[in-house]
């Protein structure tokens, strides 16, 4: 069995109080940071490859030296690098 995420970003993490009766479960309170750090993560995962698609390469030509370069950002390792390279053609 796992924590269900949903990308939703949680506006706060609940704290769990010395009072608080310690229960598992789905919607258990011992579960309750679990899943909402799971949905902060969630959500900011499908932010980042939103931002990435748009991101994607672009291209242009340099008519003086009759090359094509491709620029722009791409994901590495978590990590976003800038990449700007000569086309093979």
């Amino acid at each position: 069995m796992s924590i269900n995420e949903t990308p939703t970003w949680e506006e706060e993490i609940y704290l769990i109080k010395t009072d608080d009766r310690v229960l598992g479960g789905e919607e258990g309170i011992a579960n309750r940071q679990a899943k909402e750090l799971a949905n902060r993560t969630n959500y900011l995962k499908k932010q980042s490859e939103e931002h990435e698609k748009k991101a994607m390469p672009h291209q242009l030509h340099d008519a003086d030296s009759d090359k094509t370069y491709r620029f722009g950002l791409k994901q590495e390792g978590g990590h976003m690098k800038f990449i700007y390279e000569e086309v093979e053609e």
